[in-house]
């Protein structure tokens, strides 16, 4: 687990499919990524409780797809300063980076959220492109979600 200033960095080669179409609970930010956020998730994503090294956690285990040949930033920023973030490996971090995967569909990686407590994320995505805020709501709605199943 990291957390330091430095993004984990997603290994292309990681994925775990390939799609030409967005699952209907994702949203697509900035056309780099797709998430399931407060706008397109009417639920927060399930989060279960996790014992591990840094004591007691909750994860919250969903997809991210990402758009092929777009280099892309995903930051977890306040309110949620604590939580945490991995796709494609086992490691989490307040930061992640995409190099700009080759390929012609969204690639999906395997991976989800990692919070002390159940809450909404806010996460910043960054692409050559500008920057865009999106909230998720993992164990606990965002204002308009209900709660997770």
């Amino acid at each position: 687990m990291t957390a330091g200033g430095d993004p984990l960095v997603v290994d292309c080669d990681a994925f775990i499919d390939l799609t030409d179409e967005l699952p209907s609970e994702y949203e697509s930010v900035l056309d780099a990524v797709a998430l399931p956020t407060s706008h397109s998730a009417t639920r927060a994503l399930q989060a279960s409780q996790q014992a591990g090294t840094q004591g007691e956690a909750y994860f919250a285990k969903t997809g991210l797809l990402v758009r092929p040949d777009v280099a892309v930033r995903i930051e977890v920023v306040d309110p949620s300063p604590t939580g945490l973030i991995g796709w494609g490996s086992t490691e989490f971090s307040r930061s992640l980076s995409i190099s700009g995967c080759s390929g012609d569909k969204w690639m999906a990686f395997a991976g989800g959220f990692l919070v002390p407590e159940p809450q909404c994320v806010k996460l910043l995505v960054t692409t050559q492109n500008g920057r865009e805020s999106v909230l998720v709501g993992v164990g606990a709605p965002c204002q308009g979600q209900e709660p997770p199943p």
